[in-house]
């Protein structure tokens, strides 16, 4: 699919998959052809807010490419994306808290959550939750990996990545330590940064995690239960 250079984006109202005429197999035997295989796709975030060019992802978060022209096929968005005018209630990090918990489906919470969580790591910031102020935030994605936060202080070296998780249960231990698994395949600056974790969950953290987190000084636990 390709967008045109506008200050609207398109949108479609039928999509036509190609057919297979005159092939003498179906789609049992394409199953068959493609068992054992793994494909893996990029993730490109649309334009929003007035943007006019996508962005795409590379193995520097701080670095992302970006074109206005992209041919492809769309597997699987969501519907997350809001805009509300500055002053209005929704600036209130709180009252968007308590209305995402009243009326949004489970699918789609964990999206919103994403985004408080975005604004809080900013509040963090001000109030000096780490010995440095990040200067960059966002998210980081690569063709296995995806991590809800990634903030950058470029001057001082120092790297944060956090998981948010709006889950029934408390966060356990495996969370943090996948998230570190997964720190290993950020190019950002590897052999000279610092990382750090940050961990937000609204139904609070396991006793094991709690634990572990009080004898590390990198390692940030947000419990949005409590507020």
């Amino acid at each position: 699919m390709s967008y045109p250079e506008t200050t609207t984006m398109a949108t479609a109202s039928a999509f036509n998959l190609p057919t297979m005429a005159g092939l003498d197999f179906g789609n049992d035997d394409l199953a068959d052809d493609m068992e054992g295989l793994t494909l893996s796709f990029p993730k490109v975030k649309i334009p929003s807010g007035g943007a006019l060019q996508f962005e795409l992802p590379t193995g520097d978060p701080e670095n992302p490419e970006y074109t206005r022209f992209l041919q492809g096929v769309i597997l699987y968005h969501h519907a997350s994306g809001a805009y509300w005018p500055e002053g209005c209630e929704y600036d209130d990090s709180d009252i968007v808290m308590d209305k995402i918990r009243k009326g949004l489906t489970t699918s789609h919470i964990g999206f919103v959550y994403e985004d408080i969580c975005q604004e809080r790591m900013w509040e963090l910031n001000v109030n000096n939750a780490w010995p440095f102020q990040f200067s960059k935030l966002g998210g980081y994605w690569d063709a296995k990996n995806e991590i809800d936060i990634a903030a950058l202080d470029p001057e001082g070296k120092n790297l944060i990545l956090g998981e948010c998780k709006y889950w029934k249960e408390p966060v356990g231990l495996n969370v943090l330590h996948a998230l570190e698994a997964k720190a290993g395949d950020v190019a950002w600056e590897r052999d000279r940064r610092k990382v750090w974790y940050v961990l937000f969950s609204i139904s609070g953290f396991s006793d094991e995690l709690r634990n572990h987190a009080a004898t590390r000084d990198d390692l940030l636990l947000i419990d949005d239960g409590e507020r």
